[in-house]
């Protein structure tokens, strides 16, 4: 269903992804395709292919991972302690090997590079290859953000190196650069790792491996972005606070912090569209789309740099900048599920820094299940203010039980159905997802509607 790329995984509940994601529940997915398979690249897991997944977490006086993160300074490496007199190592063959980079920090943003600023190779970023491999010293990762690297250790048997955060280089207002001046009474945000660079992993070169990969493709596939020209539509989206000196939150979108009960966007199936994104605060944000992903078109006025051109659905908005993407919402349309958009630094994104979008079919949905031998015609769904219930071939005596409630389990109307078809106004409903529930003879089927 989607192109060759390392991809990730984490819970979303409301108001706790920061706590829940931070403890361990994340994880990655390899994808893999023909066009990938084509290429001669390192892919012999745990061998030459090595994913990892780098954090940066605080803990509380009993050492429990805390949602927060403003004085982290314990770096772990696929769950491994690199920090506070820790090492992780790493034995790589002396080859081209690649390595599958996650930033799942909560807040922290890396600028990962080698000592003696060895060069490596960018092959892809979040939603897979890049065209031609982009040779670089540095790579700046904010949290969700994935890479793909090739680095050269041809030649290089006994050989130590590290793999490193040059967050001196980090501007400030980005987390992982220097701490920046708080008000008074601010929480603190003094992590020791702000705008120092740290060891993150030591690699020692080995011997190569049987039938090593030697050389690295200058080709890798072909992207196509979308113009700007055959965008349906522009969408602009601001990052706003209370005011220019929050620097811990809450933030939000458009001035909106995020409700449940709210659907910001209502997406035409098939749309090509173009995303603004304005940061209006002193802190940088990390924005991320479900659902698809997208082409950066414009970065501060200016074309995004190659290694920012392939797919992504993560990218950084430094404090006061600006950047455009541009994709299409070409699948996985559903009138009554929304996707969702939001700061990928997950305390912000726990304090409401969210939004939700739906992708329709132009069509009125029409919802047909199948209850206890009665077919249930439930539409228009989705409706404005009227919604009609209609039975078909109902044999069965016995009474069933209809009820609504909203998405935080409230109910909202209750009814006996007797007639073959009744019709609900829900003209003073609050928009939003509704759960529809029919209950016969202790059967039960539910059915979720939405409300514009």
């Amino acid at each position: 269903m989607d192109n060759a790329a390392t991809y990730w995984y984490h819970p979303h509940f409301m108001g706790k992804t920061a706590k829940q994601a931070i403890k361990g529940a994340a994880g990655l997915i390899i994808v893999r395709d023909p066009i990938e398979a084509a290429l001669n690249l390192p892919r012999k897991y745990g061998v030459d292919d090595f994913p990892l997944i780098v954090q940066c977490q605080q803990y509380d006086s009993v050492n429990q991972a805390m949602p927060l993160g403003m004085q982290d300074s314990t770096i772990l490496v696929n769950g491994a302690r690199a920090s506070h007199g820790y090492t992780v190592n790493a034995n790589f063959p002396a080859q081209i090997v690649r390595m599958r980079l996650l930033n799942a920090s909560g807040e922290r943003t890396f600028n990962f590079g080698f000592t003696a600023n060895k060069q490596f190779k960018i092959i892809g970023s979040d939603g897979g290859l890049l065209n031609s491999p982009v040779t670089t010293t540095r790579i700046r990762l904010s949290p969700g953000e994935r890479v793909e690297i090739l680095i050269d250790l041809n030649g290089m048997n006994g050989q130590t190196l590290h793999l490193m955060s040059y967050a001196s280089e980090l501007a400030m207002g980005v987390q992982g650069g220097p701490t920046m001046p708080m008000p008074v009474g601010s929480p603190p945000m003094d992590s020791p790792l702000n705008g120092i660079d740290f060891n993150i992993m030591q690699i020692t070169v080995v011997p190569q491996t049987l039938n090593p990969v030697t050389t690295i493709p200058t080709i890798l596939t072909t992207n196509t972005p979308f113009t700007a020209g055959q965008a349906n539509i522009t969408r602009t989206i601001r990052f706003t606070a209370d005011s220019l000196m929050v620097m811990d939150g809450p933030f939000y979108f458009n001035g909106n912090s995020f409700d449940m009960m709210r659907i910001d966007y209502e997406i035409p199936l098939g749309n090509i569209e173009i995303w603004k994104l304005v940061n209006e605060t002193m802190v940088a944000h990390p924005f991320h789309i479900h659902d698809v992903q997208f082409f950066l078109i414009d970065r501060s006025g200016n074309t995004p740099p190659a290694e920012e051109l392939g797919r992504k659905d993560v990218v950084l908005v430094p404090p006061f900048d600006s950047v455009m993407f541009i994709t299409k919402f070409d699948d996985f349309a559903d009138s009554i599920t929304p996707f969702m958009y939001h700061c990928h630094i997950l305390m912000h994104e726990d304090d409401g820094m969210m939004g939700q979008f739906i992708v329709k079919n132009t069509v009125t949905g029409v919802s047909a299940i199948s209850f206890n031998n009665t077919s249930v015609m439930i539409y228009p769904n989705p409706t404005t203010d009227l919604l009609n219930i209609k039975l078909n071939n109902n044999t069965n005596s016995e009474p069933i039980f209809f009820n609504v409630y909203d998405i935080m389990g409230k109910s909202i109307y209750s009814s006996i159905l007797i007639n073959s078809h009744i019709t609900i106004n829900t003209s003073d409903w609050t928009k939003g997802i509704y759960m529809v529930e029919l209950i016969q003879n202790k059967n039960s089927i539910h059915k979720k509607i939405i409300v514009e």
